[in-house]
């Protein structure tokens, strides 16, 4: 059986799989489609993702990135989402040089502090907000998007253990392992704005473990004293290390000078055009030229996939064609025409049904799918290191049943099991006394900098740049063990 789209072109990979460009073939419809690799998930827990997803499609924001539909097609997970053709904003970045105007980081300030707003109100948090998160349309409006992938895979500790990539704008309550809500995300944003405003990332280092302490005790930057003291003070509220002194989401929105654009909001290639701001971005010069997009072009590799396997469930089809205020193409069945609204009610009733089901698989799939991330965490088998060898204050009996439920036990052996696996390879690659000394200095020396050089005079260069990120890991999964304890008895 034929498909009604076909592969334009592949517009990404990342760590959860490709993206791909797809087109109706005979209508001007055009959508994204993310792929992530369930390979180790079984049955059961696949369907349990794809739940998951397709939860959400209930969502409907201007500036949220619409998600249409997920399904599964053998061990790949096909999430649907719109798809934004001004790509996201590090291309608007990488294409532009020189000041941004205040009025245009107001703006989009504004319009994503809004679609955090309504995720917030909804318990739903982002996770991974950063420039290539954020999606501009072809006028530049914002859309913030791939929450569905961080609501998919992050469950219970998951996402704050997990250190895949360079983490510039995670929070210093995930490195702490204090837990966190949807302040993390303000911190995150507060990150995004700074870089928007500055050029460059407001915590830099050049490795891991230095970004971490950065980030965790160094000195929160300001945005230049070009830009008003309201937006200035704004950024710096918004990276507090104190998540409560962070405001929300919904305060952002009544705090100047973002409640001053939201009384008379201009789009954001009107401000462009006001400011007459040169960038090379919307144009055949930019790192996303529009008007190449929709051009095919060889899918070099190939998908593990063919087009016959892309099927988008007709009911959400319907539902996002209803949202945009457009007609179904021709190739839809007249059937589906005239029970648009049957189609609709069952959706929401199925959505319903699916947010009051507790599937007891989903933390398995969860797990499945980050295995993959989980870069920097060592795979091996050989523990002959208790975690009581190197780190005496751990507590081992946290891993027993005695006063914590199933579910924080099985975090507690996560960690504990991540613990002894680097343990052990730090020990062989340092020397058990070398390695003792090393993991010490973490406990008095505070600056980024200082720490490096503490490290490297102890250990060399080439192993600091081997085993530093391990350290720092270790320290990490002790202070989480230690939290997974004090829940002992709640």
């Amino acid at each position: 059986m034929e498909s009604d789209y076909k592969i334009v072109r592949e517009l990404g990979t990342g760590a959860f799989g490709r993206v791909y460009l797809i087109k109706h073939n005979t209508e001007p419809e055009w959508f994204a489609l993310k792929t992530v690799n369930l390979s180790r998930a079984d049955a059961k827990e696949r369907a349990s993702a794809e739940k998951e997803a397709n939860l959400m499609r209930d969502l409907n924001h201007d500036h949220v990135v619409r998600y249409v539909a997920s399904t599964i097609n053998g061990t790949t997970l096909f999430i649907f989402t719109e798809y934004c053709e001004g790509g996201d904003l590090s291309h608007f970045l990488e294409d532009s040089s020189g000041k941004l105007p205040e009025d245009l980081i107001v703006c989009w300030l504004y319009q994503t502090a809004s679609a955090l707003a309504y995720l917030h109100e909804r318990t739903i948090l982002h996770r991974d907000l950063k420039p290539q998160n954020i999606y501009l349309t072809g006028e530049g409006d914002i859309k913030l998007g791939d929450l569905g992938i961080a609501r998919v895979l992050d469950k219970g500790v998951a996402l704050a253990l997990t250190m895949a990539g360079t983490p510039f704008y995670m929070s210093p309550e995930i490195f702490q392992m204090k837990g966190y809500d949807h302040k993390t995300d303000i911190w995150s944003f507060g990150c995004v704005v700074y870089e928007i405003a500055a050029g460059e990332h407001a915590f830099d280092a050049p490795n891991m473990s230095c970004l971490i302490f950065a980030i965790v005790s160094g000195k929160v930057p300001l945005i230049h004293t070009s830009y008003s003291d309201g937006l200035r003070e704004l950024v710096k509220s918004m990276m507090d290390r104190d998540p409560d002194e962070r405001p929300s989401a919904e305060q952002l929105l009544n705090c100047s000078p973002v409640k001053e654009f939201g009384n008379n909001t201009q789009r954001p290639m009107t401000i462009i055009k006001k400011f007459k701001f040169r960038t090379k971005w919307g144009t055949h010069d930019s790192s996303v030229d529009i008007s190449r997009m929709f051009t095919s072009e060889e899918l070099n590799p190939p998908p593990c996939f063919g087009e016959h396997d892309i099927r988008i469930p007709k009911d959400s089809l319907l539902l996002h064609r209803k949202r945009l205020g457009r007609p179904s193409p021709l190739g839809l069945s007249e059937k589906v025409k005239t029970n648009t609204n049957l189609s609709v009610i069952r959706f929401k009733e199925e959505a319903i049904e699916l947010k009051l089901e507790e599937d007891p698989s989903h933390t398995a799939v969860m797990h499945s799918v980050m295995r993959g991330l989980m870069g920097v965490m060592v795979d091996s088998q050989d523990r002959t290191l208790t975690a009581s060898a190197i780190l005496p204050s751990v507590d081992i009996t946290l891993t027993g049943s005695q006063g914590l439920s199933a579910e924080t036990a099985t975090d507690a052996e996560v960690i504990l099991n991540q613990i002894q696996v680097l343990q052990t390879d730090c020990a062989k690659g340092l020397g058990e006394d070398k390695f003792r000394r090393a993991y010490s200095i973490l406990d008095f020396v505070q600056d980024a900098s200082k720490l490096k050089v503490r490290l490297v005079d102890l250990i060399g260069e080439d192993m600091f740049r081997k085993y530093s990120e391990k350290i720092m890991c270790l320290r990490m999964f002790e202070n989480g063990l230690q939290n997974v304890g004090s829940k002992k008895g709640q």
